[in-house]
């Protein structure tokens, strides 16, 4: 067992991730497939749109409820679509009602950077590597640091607890020297935005339909950078 599985990490630690943007083709490959196609928010409108763009079904009411064999229908697009196992590594860019919005560690514009949430509840050090190891061996182009801290994104005189370096498709853990970035948590601006229309719309429709594509086209690297030449 590596030492490191053995630090202990709060109820919710605040994420950090820094790391070498990717192209546009990328982000829509490693958000699709981070992501975990169960749509639940506050937006019932854009459920049953992004519903439609996945299943061909438009709904006839809030939710995907009244559709039958709904679990098995979304564990064939889980498996077409080749999403990851994740959890505490989930990017939730397409829709979320979390008070900040959608969020994650990889953004539509293929940067890779997060520094204003928390994960939870309880995560270990070792089953977050496992998510790690698991992205970076389908991502292998990836190239990032992560920090957990041993607080949430709102507290002060957070320290790093553990560190995730990951490249060329391999993870390895260290014990961090100094914090990768300041966490950030804007609690006005979040309150503020609680009933703006579509905040929790992390994509348009359209978005989302081309990120299917990419993945259904091919879902290797020199393909998805040829649909998208910068």
């Amino acid at each position: 067992m590596n030492k490191h599985f053995n630090l202990e990490l709060p109820k919710w630690p605040c994420l950090l991730v820094h790391g070498k943007p990717v192209t546009k083709g990328q982000a829509m490959e490693i958000i699709i497939r981070t992501s975990s196609f169960s749509f639940s928010s506050n937006d019932g409108e854009f459920e049953k749109d992004l519903h439609e763009a996945l299943y061909g079904v438009r709904c006839t009411s809030i939710g995907f409820f009244d559709v039958p064999n709904n679990d098995k229908l979304t564990e064939e697009k889980r498996i077409e679509y080749k999403l990851l196992n994740t959890y505490y590594l989930r990017n939730r860019r397409i829709l979320s009602s979390f008070i900040g919005g959608p969020h994650g560690w990889c953004n539509w514009d293929g940067q890779i950077f997060c520094n204003t949430f928390n994960i939870g509840k309880y995560p270990s050090v070792e089953s977050v590597y496992d998510e790690w190891v698991e992205i970076a061996k389908e991502f292998p182009y990836l190239q990032l640091t992560s920090q957990l801290l041993n607080g949430e994104s709102c507290q002060d005189n957070l320290e790093p607890v553990i560190e995730y370096k990951i490249k060329n498709g391999k993870v390895r853990l260290a014990k961090p020297k100094h914090i990768l970035i300041q966490p950030h948590n804007d609690v006005v601006s979040n309150a503020l935005n609680l009933f703006a229309f579509g905040r929790e719309r992390g994509c348009s429709i359209n978005t989302f339909k081309e990120a299917l594509m990419v993945i259904k086209t091919n879902n290797s690297k020199e393909k998805i950078d040829e649909l998208f030449q910068n």
